[in-house]
């Protein structure tokens, strides 16, 4: 399962804990913007991190074009490649440790 932000994600692996459910053995679970607390956890938490320098550039750069009335349109796409960072609440981490028991 994939999540839109990290804290759903460690949320939804606590509530399969409750239930019984083994992650990643049972469900593998990814969030994104890998937050400090994604690695934390009993099971730490594979994620997307996002690249901030560069969203914070974009962000700026928008803002002063505004700043100096320049022409804007009303909207502007930004496409950011993000990086998995892949930790154990994902199969992939046993399959790029070269455990996976799977096979």
């Amino acid at each position: 399962h994939f999540f839109h932000d990290d804290n759903a994600a460690i949320g939804f692996m606590r509530g399969l804990h409750e239930r019984g459910f083994r992650v990643p053995q049972d469900i593998a679970v990814v969030g994104y913007g890998d937050t400090p607390n994604a690695a934390y956890n009993l099971v730490s938490l594979t994620s997307v991190r996002l690249p901030i320098q560069k969203v914070v550039e974009g962000i700026v750069r928008q803002l002063t074009t505004r700043l100096e009335k320049k022409p804007v349109r009303s909207w502007q796409r930004l496409v950011l490649q993000g990086e998995l960072v892949v930790r154990e609440s994902s199969q992939l981490s046993r399959v790029r440790q070269g455990t996976d028991s799977s096979k």
